[in-house]
Parts: structure tokens; C-alpha cells; sequence
């Protein structure tokens, strides 16, 4: 979980990623390196392994709400009911390997989630349950390495970076017909028809990684 979470230490404030099993028991708490918790006592004291999200243990909370619908679930202070929790923005999401269900959520103290942090724990979740998944179809994966060239690897990190085509022709230093035609050879590869769908199932199946995103802001 560390490297994906050095992919966005450019978001400040207090917040961290918990890993919860299906009893909603915490099995894992993951602070960004950068993050000085030791002023923030709420954190220390109950985030942690082993501390119940169950509603009889903290009140109404986003991981609770999110089994009951199966669904990502945002959650603003204002809608918990106990003190714990009265100035946590809460977004947790489902996670579902085909076996046991988990969730992913993220907590931050005193500031709305940006959307930024809301769709990387998205990703997050998606490469967390899509990874035993992949493992278990390497007949899959080993087409897609086939038929995946060392140039489309270069353009599909490049566009899941945001470039444009004429971003992308300029910095590899080809031209902007050779950039669109390989694009073009990623979709059809993928079965998608936008730069979203492809950069999404490039990282299910682990030929691009959540770091990808972010490489070309360091």
C-alpha cells in the first residue's frame, strides 16, 4: 500500500487508509510518510488493527453503510452519531476477489476528501481485487504482453499521465500520425473506446501501476 501512497504526497492534511475484513475489523492502517500524527489523538487511539467499524462500536460510519449497499459511500461529519467520529470525512469502497470481501477507506480529519484522493482509492480498490483475479488467467495476461510493444508501454504511461497526443509526439520525439495510430492499436488491444477505459484496465492487469499517474509531477 506504500507505493501507491507515495504516488499522491502532494495532498496535504490529516488522513490515512485503513484495510477492513468483512466483520468490518480493522486488519491494516496505512499513514502517508509525510503525515505527523502524534498531535492527533482520535487517529492514534482508534485507528488501528483490531478496532470494530460495527455501528454498536462507533456509530453510524461510511464502511458499515458501504457493506449494507454494496456500494462506495461518502460520508460527511454531520451524519455520525457518535462523538468519535464527529470530525471525519469518511469514504470507503467494497472490495470482492470472488472469494472474501474487504473494504478500502479513506479517512481524513477536519477537510472535505478532494477528488483526487476519492478516485485514487478507487484505483486502489479495483488493482487490490483484480490482482489474484489476473494471477489466476495468465493465458490472458501473456496475450495481452504479446501484443503489447514496447511503444505502445511508453504511450499508455504517458496518457494515463494526462498528456495530449502532441504532448505525448513531442517527448518521445515521433510523430503525432505514429502517436494516434498507436493509441488507436491500445483501444482495440483493450476492447475500450476512451483514454480512461484503457489507462483503467491497463492497471487491472498490471501493465501499468497507480505510480504511472503520477511520475511526470515529481
Amino acid at each position: 500500500m506504500h507505493k501507491y501512497i507515495d504516488a499522491i504526497r502532494v495532498e496535504r492534511g490529516y488522513y490515512c487508509f485503513l484495510v477492513l475484513n468483512e466483520e468490518l475489523t480493522i486488519l491494516d492502517v496505512f499513514f502517508p510518510r509525510w503525515i505527523n500524527i502524534s498531535g492527533h489523538c482520535t487517529f492514534k487511539k482508534y485507528l488501528k488493527p483490531g478496532v470494530s467499524f460495527c455501528i454498536k462500536s462507533v456509530g453510524t460510519n461510511a464502511v458499515f453503510i458501504a457493506k449494507q449497499s454494496n456500494t462506495p459511500v461518502y460520508l460527511d461529519p454531520q451524519f455520525h452519531y457518535c462523538n468519535v467520529l464527529k470530525e471525519w470525512h469518511e469514504y470507503c469502497v467494497p472490495i470482492w476477489d470472488g472469494y472474501k470481501k474487504a473494504y478500502v477507506s479513506l479517512i481524513c480529519a477536519d477537510h472535505p476528501i478532494s477528488s483526487a484522493l476519492k478516485g485514487f482509492v478507487d484505483l486502489v480498490a479495483k488493482n487490490m481485487c483484480c490482482t489474484s483475479y489476473t494471477q489466476g488467467i495468465s493465458g490472458t495476461k501473456n496475450d495481452l504482453t504479446k501484443k503489447l510493444t514496447q511503444q505502445h508501454k511508453l504511450i499508455l504511461k504517458r496518457i494515463a499521465q494526462g498528456m495530449t497526443d502532441e504532448q505525448i509526439a513531442h517527448e518521445l520525439e515521433i510523430s503525432l500520425s505514429t502517436v494516434r495510430f498507436h493509441a488507436q492499436n491500445i483501444f482495440k488491444i483493450f476492447n475500450v473506446g476512451t483514454r480512461i477505459e484503457a489507462v483503467i484496465k491497463a492497471i487491472i492487469q498490471n501493465e501499468i501501476f497507480i505510480s504511472d499517474l503520477y511520475d511526470g509531477f515529481y
